[in-house]
């Protein structure tokens, strides 16, 4: 399985590292429906990196995707 947690300097503090398409779907509040995320991460418009037969897209990309679409208008 993989270990999606890191602790903070204090310790104190969990991130996730990176969040599953289904995740990223839910973190987004369902803005992109799920077969277009996997179409997405194919095209590379949203950064993820594969591993094993799993895609895992870093948190910052919440943000960041939208930046980055809303940049190419």
């Amino acid at each position: 399985m993989l270990n999606n947690v890191s602790a903070s300097r204090d310790g104190l503090s969990l991130l996730p590292r990176g969040l599953t398409p289904r995740e990223f779907y839910e973190a987004i509040d369902r803005a992109i429906g799920i077969n277009s995320i996997y179409g997405l991460i194919r095209s590379g418009r949203l950064k993820s990196v594969r591993i094993g037969n799993r895609y895992v897209i870093p948190v910052t990309e919440v943000n960041d995707f939208f930046l980055r679409e809303a940049g190419k208008r």
